[in-house]
């Protein structure tokens, strides 16, 4: 009977299943999509073109430097980070939201969502984001190889809200 048991429990204990996940390659390429699609929104600093992105708890660790521009993460409760890049004056800049990687099924994706807010120099505050009316959607694909399940870039695409 405990032969029976263990036969019938064997095929859930085998490591036939992928065991890691890494989603960091999946934001690096989600916002690396990003920026071909929309270089108007990065923001120039001196010479460098920068976005900067609403800072998430799954975004930490992500490289700050990625195809020709800086991606420079904000919390939008604390952003006197932004005193380094515009400590003199207002500014109006845009803040990308980027949603939580979403994996179920055949459905891959990640959304990002622009938003517009201005850095006040002297009161040291940034408005609250206010959502433009576009949004875009990077869509995965994946496979498992090696026990691990590996997302690759499929399509991106931009719309706009109605």
């Amino acid at each position: 009977m405990k032969y029976l048991i263990l036969l019938l429990l064997l095929p859930f204990t085998t490591s036939a299943q992928p065991t890691k996940l890494d989603k960091s390659g999946v934001y690096e390429t989600a916002m690396r999509e990003y920026a071909k699609l929309h270089p108007e929104d990065a923001t120039t600093v001196g010479n460098e073109k920068i976005f900067f992105l609403k800072a998430q708890d799954y975004t930490r660790g992500l490289p700050d430097t990625l195809s020709g521009y800086r991606f420079v993460f904000i919390s939008p409760d604390s952003a006197a980070a932004l005193a380094q890049y515009f400590p003199s004056k207002k500014h109006k800049l845009t803040l990308l939201d980027m949603r939580q990687f979403f994996a179920r099924s055949n459905v891959n994706f990640v959304y990002i969502f622009p938003t517009r807010a201005t850095w006040n120099a002297k009161k040291l505050t940034l408005s609250a984001p206010e959502y433009m009316n576009r949004f875009c959607r990077i869509d995965f694909d994946y496979r498992v190889e090696a026990e691990q399940l590996n997302y690759y870039f499929k399509e991106s695409s931009c719309e706009t809200a109605k």
